[in-house]
């Protein structure tokens, strides 16, 4: 099989698993979470694609953000669709094909290595943290970022296999519409370097210092000069942003002292559910006072994990790509800037994951080319995984078919969860429920009494009555 037929049979492969997962949520409806904000209730957004919405998008600040390419696609589905789910849906679905087609071809590109670069992939398109963003339409930003980020290894592993102006300047082109869809792109510089070190080895294939000019210091200042158009955009970007976080910045004074080191125990929770994806929800409880102890743990833990990759790094490259992929990745939802109330969710684990499944799809390799009688073995180990995988994300994409079902979800997962509770009152006020609805919502209130949402809700239910 030529390269070209083995390289379609994988894309098809990528295609049918998104397609046997995500097929469902094109009869799934909109939810009371954000879709109201981003769609169903936006009045910007119900224009379409007129030049007012065009001038809003680019002009505000809603809820401290900053993202007008997504505001854009949004009105672009209402241009297309009008206010039908299943539209919007199949946007949502059709970016996430695109993004595992657009990894795939990135990194068989930049390895040679076009199986295993397909089961990054494939890990991609299926793993259920990554469910959120495909099912929930009020995530488009992340669907959007993931899309470009990968369009960018695209570009750059075509720039560094033929360098040019124009080739650097599609890159540079990606790179800006990512930032406009979620100021999340701003670490692709940084992960660029990374692929330097592997699997492009543009430092070279030995790390040790050499005579003369062409040390790896020098090769590491060459390589950053050549990213510096991407550095002068992601330094628009961050001014351009900062004012868009304010608002959000105001609520960091009432937390704990520790809550700029919440990070540490975000990582493991991040990490176990890479690896035991279960009892997912869009809403996990809030750690308002971290202990210190957790908190050195996970520090030490992070130290561990970071100083044994780098340890190894000259034998087992791709696991130091790998490892501070997710680590750098992560830094913009990592709890250092306060961002509001979700401080850790599925949907930030969409371009940081990667890593993480580079570094376990190269070392099934290794594994697998080490001994002649292993690789079927290891091919059929990957199918059962993928497998295993498929079932459980298309499980949490059924949660999110409506407000009730995916609320009720929640609430299984974390009873005491306020949010939850009043989301799903107001779903069963629109159905009718009042008596149940107006439970929910003291429920609610029990656990936060001073949550404005819910007495809302409950006056305007019982004086419907």
């Amino acid at each position: 099989m030529n390269d070209t037929r083995r390289n379609l049979l994988i894309c098809a492969l990528l295609a049918t698993l998104v397609a046997l997962v995500f097929r469902q949520v094109l009869s799934f409806d909109f939810i009371n979470f954000d879709d109201p904000i981003y769609i169903t209730e936006n009045r910007h957004v119900q224009q379409g694609l007129a030049p007012e919405t065009v001038k809003w998008a680019f002009t505000t600040h809603l809820h401290g953000h900053y993202h007008p390419l997504t505001w854009l696609s949004h009105a672009a589905d209402v241009q297309f669709f009008g206010l039908d789910p299943a539209g919007h849906h199949f946007s949502g679905v059709l970016l996430h094909l695109l993004t595992s087609l657009l990894l795939f071809l990135a990194l068989a590109r930049m390895t040679g290595a076009a199986w295993t670069s397909g089961f990054v992939a494939a890990l991609f398109a299926v793993h259920p943290l990554h469910v959120e963003p495909v099912a929930w339409v009020a995530d488009r930003k992340d669907l959007l970022c993931g899309f470009f980020w990968t369009l960018s290894l695209w570009l750059y592993a075509g720039y560094v296999a033929k360098k040019s102006l124009w080739r650097l300047f599609l890159l540079m082109a990606a790179y800006l519409l990512g930032l406009l869809a979620k100021t999340m792109m701003i670490t692709l510089p940084l992960v660029l370097l990374l692929l330097d070190i592997w699997p492009l080895q543009r430092f070279g294939r030995s790390a040790a210092p050499t005579r003369g000019p062409d040390v790896p210091v020098a090769k590491a200042a060459r390589l950053l000069l050549e990213k510096s158009g991407l550095l002068l955009i992601a330094g628009i970007f961050v001014l351009v942003s900062t004012g868009a976080m304010e608002d959000l910045r105001v609520e960091a004074k009432t937390l704990s002292p520790f809550w700029r080191y919440d990070f540490l125990l975000f990582l493991p929770h991040y990490l176990q559910k890479f690896i035991w994806p279960v009892r997912l929800s869009p809403l996990y409880p809030y750690v308002e006072n971290p202990a210190v102890l957790q908190l050195f743990l996970g520090a030490a833990g992070l130290a561990a994990v970071t100083l044994i990759t780098v340890l190894v790094s000259r034998r087992f490259p791709f696991l130091l790509t790998g490892w501070l992929w997710f680590l750098v990745t992560l830094l913009p939802v990592a709890g250092l800037i306060h961002g509001g109330p979700h401080r850790v969710a599925d949907r930030y684990t969409y371009i940081p994951l990667i890593g993480l499944f580079i570094a376990l799809a190269w070392t099934w390799k290794m594994f697998s080319d080490r001994n002649p009688h292993r690789p079927r073995t290891m091919a059929t180990a990957a199918v059962v995984l993928l497998t295993v995988l498929s079932v459980l994300s298309w499980q949490q994409a059924n949660r999110w078919r409506s407000s009730i079902s995916l609320f009720e979800h929640v609430i299984s997962v974390h009873p005491a969860n306020e949010v939850a509770l009043n989301n799903l009152g107001d779903a069963l006020d629109r159905q009718g429920k009042k008596q149940e609805a107006m439970d929910r919502y003291l429920a609610a209130l029990a656990i936060r009494p001073d949550y404005a949402r819910a007495r809302y809700n409950l006056g305007n239910t019982l004086a419907s009555l």
